[in-house]
């Protein structure tokens, strides 16, 4: 019994912990309308075979119903079509009910630190500044369009508004960035533990007059 207990006791120890990977592109609706697409990746080891799991998103984000790790990258399928992406040269392919596609692929670099300062919005948005293990780093969260909030559990907050940026003040997180010229940009930011933000706040009671 307790060779079976120290054994279940270090295989929770070195059990991997989920790894997440974001890419950006383009994708078909029904119709042939493309617009853009942000993925989102949960998987527990790169090698090929491995499951994986997350959300893509065409105006609203979809759950991904099944998917692997590949040779070159992943393979899943979403709403009835299937989606390969290519990490070596940066492809995203596609096919099914919405149509057939081969697109350029942006991953996004992940910046994990706790959330240490954010200054008052522009017409840009606003700059976020995260402590990290490499020094503090600060960075633009845009306004147009505004970060996805990647939750713990349920699907994604598409659009987290910048006015609520404080309630992650204080909290360590994954920001997930993309560059563009010398700027970067935070697009995507994920929920820190412990924390169920909801998708919208509650309304505020009417005052009464």
């Amino acid at each position: 019994m307790l060779p079976f207990l120290l054994s279940l006791i270090l295989f929770q120890a070195v059990a991997p912990a989920p790894t997440h990977a974001v890419f950006e592109s383009v994708v078909n609706l029904k119709g042939g309308k493309e617009v853009g697409c942000t993925i989102l990746l949960t998987f527990t080891s790169p090698a090929p075979g491995s499951a994986i799991t997350g959300w893509i998103e065409k105006h609203d984000f979809f759950p991904i119903d099944s998917g692997q790790v590949t040779e070159s990258g992943f393979t899943f399928q979403a709403t009835g079509n299937t989606y390969q992406i290519n990490t070596r040269n940066k492809r995203f392919t596609y096919g099914g009910p919405d149509g057939a596609g081969d697109k350029l692929l942006t991953p996004m670099e992940a910046i994990t630190g706790r959330v240490y300062k954010i200054r008052e919005e522009t017409d840009e948005g606003r700059d976020l500044t995260l402590q990290t293990d490499h020094g503090d780093m600060t960075m633009l969260v845009s306004s147009d369009p505004e970060p996805v909030l990647w939750k713990h559990s349920g699907p994604p907050i598409q659009k987290f508004h910048l006015e609520r940026l404080e309630e992650i003040l204080g909290k360590t997180t994954t920001a997930w960035r993309t560059r563009e010229g010398g700027t970067y940009t935070i697009e995507v930011i994920e929920e820190p533990e412990g924390m169920d933000l909801p998708a919208r706040l509650p309304k505020e009671p009417k005052k009464k007059k």
